[in-house]
């Protein structure tokens, strides 16, 4: 095992553990400390040099504006995946302790690198086959889908921790190497908080897009019309049917509402009210 690659170090301990399934023999055991001290290491740098710097080219940028061409649903920035590859080894390689912590950091800089993409993506030019005004939208779509992911992939290691005996007590170095001395660690609460936020804004942002052409002469089917243009839109990005109705639901009831006030601004003294099937 002599790599201080992060990832050849998961497949190495990987190897180890699937050949020993029993009690590991005292050579095997200081083999595995090894692993688990330099991958203590190596997570610290990865974070740092890999995951804390992440941006994207204003190539890679336009690319993550899903317009309905093939492949469009598998892409995610960067930081994203790097992301999900390094949970996946460091939960294999460290224990519980070790792995929140590193975990917990994780979250904290792929949140900021989300967040500082998915900006910089609604501000950026828009490719050739995206509509003028939409950058924004598609934007906050990107970043709904990316918080979504972030979450399963933590859900899945919360709900089946197993933990290997006969590992070191690495958390004080973790701790040590990643400078971190709070011990509350809230980076799923602030994933929670920014997913809301983002939901509002998708849900106000859509609505009143909406119903911003409104007036006397247009009609319901015409709203309607271009409600399903974004609900079209919304499952290029969230794969999720039970996900995309909890959203959808609100959108319909502000778009109704903004609509019978839009009309009723413009002289309509009895609009008909938007019935959605």
């Amino acid at each position: 095992m002599g790599t201080d690659d992060l990832m050849e170090l998961g497949r190495a301990h990987a190897a180890i553990i699937a050949t020993c399934p029993g009690p590991l023999p005292k050579f095997v055991g200081r083999m595995v400390g090894d692993t688990q001290e330099r991958a203590v290491n190596r997570a610290t740098t990865y974070i740092r040099n890999t995951l804390q710097p992440s941006t994207a080219t204003k190539e890679e940028m336009q690319d993550l504006f899903r317009t309905g061409k093939d492949g469009d649903e598998d892409r995610l920035p960067n930081v994203v995946v790097c992301a999900a590859s390094f949970l996946d080894v460091v939960y294999r390689l460290l224990d519980r302790s070790v792995f929140t912590i590193f975990a917990d950091e994780c979250l904290r800089v792929t949140l900021a690198g989300v967040l500082r993409v998915t900006k910089d993506m609604g501000l950026g030019a828009l490719p050739a086959d995206v509509g003028p005004g939409l950058g924004p939208i598609h934007a906050l779509l990107l970043r709904l889908c990316c918080l979504l992911r972030l979450r399963e992939n933590l859900s899945s290691y919360d709900a089946s921790f197993t933990v290997v005996e006969q590992r070191l007590d690495l958390s004080h170095l973790a701790q040590t190497k990643l400078g971190i001395t709070q011990t509350n660690r809230e980076a799923k609460r602030d994933i929670e908080t920014v997913l809301k936020e983002c939901c509002d804004a998708l849900i106000d942002r859509i609505s009143t897009s909406v119903c911003a052409p409104a007036g006397p002469e247009v009609t319901e089917v015409d709203v309607k019309s271009l409600y399903s243009e974004y609900e079209v839109l919304l499952g290029r990005y969230v794969i999720s049917s039970a996900t995309r109705a909890v959203l959808l639901r609100p959108i319909r009831a502000h778009i109704a509402s903004n609509y019978e006030a839009r009309c009723l601004k413009n002289g309509v003294a009895t609009p008909t009210p938007i019935t959605w099937e």
